[in-house]
């Protein structure tokens, strides 16, 4: 019969693990907001991971992607790759600058503009006044710990990220884009914003 740490584990790997087509890439997902800007062209940065528990109950450290990002490099094939809800058939433009700050993972991306679904993409950003990133990685190191709540979770330790996502609903509401460089915007956006801000003021989140 499994161990309780071993059954603890098993539920974390069924609620976070996704396959792909050969059942062989296993894939973890956090989320973050996307920031908003009004200049520039397609620009877009937020916090990629910070070490808030996400709504499947586990945390990723600060560091834990320091490794995969030196090894990996943001060009190249084996590069860390910007996407579009973690779909690898529909990337999104260049990661400009990855690298930890005091409150996490900080992200500078150059989304495509010339790319249909991209261009798409950005305008919805940019109408909501933001978006959620989420990163997808390899799980390399990890610790089952118990909080003072005696609530038990997952933290990560290490991991081998190879792309951060740009989507809908992320699992960790801490993770967001929030600046979008793009052209000015009019007066209707303008009040769309407005009212975005204020609704995110008077409800509740939603995990």
């Amino acid at each position: 019969m499994a161990s309780k740490c071993e059954q603890i584990e098993a539920g974390f790997r069924n609620q976070l693990v996704e396959l792909d087509a050969l059942g062989t890439q296993r894939k973890f997902t956090r989320g973050m907001h996307v920031e908003l800007a009004q200049d520039g062209n397609g620009i877009i940065s937020g916090w990629a991971s910070t070490p808030d528990r996400d709504a499947y109950g586990h945390e990723v450290v600060n560091g834990a992607f320091a490794a995969a990002i030196t090894r990996r490099g943001l060009t190249g094939p084996k590069a860390i790759k910007l996407l579009l809800d973690h779909d690898w058939t529909r990337p999104a433009g260049l990661i400009t600058t990855l690298e930890y700050r005091s409150k996490g993972l900080w992200i500078e991306a150059q989304l495509d503009l010339d790319v249909g679904y991209v261009a798409d993409r950005y305008s919805i950003i940019r109408k909501l006044n933001g978006f959620n990133f989420s990163v997808g990685f390899m799980l390399e190191d990890y610790e089952i710990k118990t909080d003072r709540n005696k609530q038990e979770y997952l933290q990560v330790n290490r991991g081998d990220l190879f792309e951060v996502s740009a989507v809908c609903f992320p699992a960790n509401e801490e993770a967001t884009l929030d600046h979008v460089k793009g052209v000015p915007f009019d007066d209707a956006v303008s009040k769309l914003r407005a009212q975005f801000a204020e609704m995110k003021r008077t409800i509740q989140r939603p995990l």
